[in-house]
């Protein structure tokens, strides 16, 4: 029997069936789509250097720590607090109970590495603490604004330095820390149906030269062309304030050799690029894809690097955005 053949486009409104198999294109004959995008989710980023944790969440009172101390009229300069991890200092609130009666009082509340007094630390906040304020009336101290002084590291006491005589004086501080990794990016969460979560350095206001990362991993879709061009694209930039010298985006890759291993050398090409402006724009990494094939599995760094010294306000780099660009066919 001879078959029909069609030369333009056919529609057929109802079933086909076919006594024999249907041939088609093969997968060597389509046409390969050379940019498909394939996001990277930002909650699949993690601590780099301790894979199993997920990148902390900034918002003030995730992980939220509060170290209180409670002090009687025999109040002396104290530490009451020991840091066994790095923390950030995002609030100090005080109240007075009893007001002293022996004239003026004032309290500063201090940071002191070990072997350093307390009173020889590094004030949290400006002004003071007044023991001898209103009653029942809550004092919110003001922060320091340089991010340094409210950095806590493992092994810094928090401590009470004193100024006069308490007298009769009762009352309590309340100092609020958050826990902060030392070179980790974090993700924030972004307020819903106004903004939307993105991962970021955090506040690096005259900070100097830092550094801050987060990881994941990416494995190649069955429908990947073996070496066919790739990419990571992510979608950065600063909030509030640029770097007054300079801020980066750049990304490493390696290629997993399928045991606790990688194997070769950084697949990424491309060196770091400038993010330092309040745009968010599209920055583009090429990954040499020579032996790459469906299936392998890329371990994958991003770094920003922010340097600055004199900010006034708040120094932040963001990745909005973050995938991956392939050649595939299917």
């Amino acid at each position: 029997m001879q078959a029909a053949r069609f030369s333009g486009d056919v529609a057929v409104d109802g079933a086909i069936s076919a006594s024999a198999g249907i041939t088609g294109q093969n997968r060597s004959g389509i046409n390969a789509d050379t940019s498909q995008s394939y996001e990277l989710p930002l909650t699949d980023f993690r601590v780099w250097d301790d894979f199993m944790v997920a990148l902390p969440d900034t918002a003030s009172t995730s992980g939220l720590c509060v170290a209180s101390f409670p002090y009687e009229p025999t109040v002396l300069d104290s530490s009451f607090f020991v840091a066994n991890r790095p923390y950030r200092v995002v609030g100090i609130t005080a109240r007075v109970e009893v007001a002293g009666t022996g004239g003026a009082c004032t309290a500063v509340i201090k940071k002191a590495p070990s072997a350093t007094d307390i009173a020889s630390g590094t004030a949290l906040h400006s002004s003071s603490y007044n023991l001898v304020g209103t009653v029942d009336t809550n004092q919110t101290l003001t922060l320091s604004t340089t991010l340094t002084n409210r950095n806590i590291v493992a092994g810094d006491a928090i401590g009470f330095d004193i100024t006069g005589t308490p007298t009769s004086a009762r009352g309590v501080v309340s100092v609020y820390l958050i826990p902060i990794s030392a070179d980790d990016m974090a993700i924030s969460s972004g307020a819903f149906a106004t903004g939307l979560p993105y991962i970021h350095t955090g506040d690096l206001m005259a900070a100097g030269a830092t550094t801050r990362y987060a990881r994941t991993m990416f494995t190649l879709p069955p429908e990947y062309v073996s070496a066919g061009a790739f990419q990571f694209r992510f979608a950065s930039g600063m909030l509030t304030t640029v770097a007054d010298t300079s801020a980066t985006i750049d990304c490493e890759a390696y290629k997993t050799a399928r045991s606790t291993l990688k194997t070769g050398s950084d697949l990424v090409s491309t060196s770091a690029s400038s993010i330092n402006s309040l745009s968010f724009a599209e920055k583009t990494f090429d990954i040499s894809s020579t032996g790459l094939i469906a299936g392998d599995v890329l371990d994958i760094r991003v770094t920003i690097a922010i340097n600055d010294a004199g900010a006034s306000t708040v120094v932040d780099g963001a990745i909005a955005h973050a995938e991956a660009l392939l050649t595939i066919k299917g």
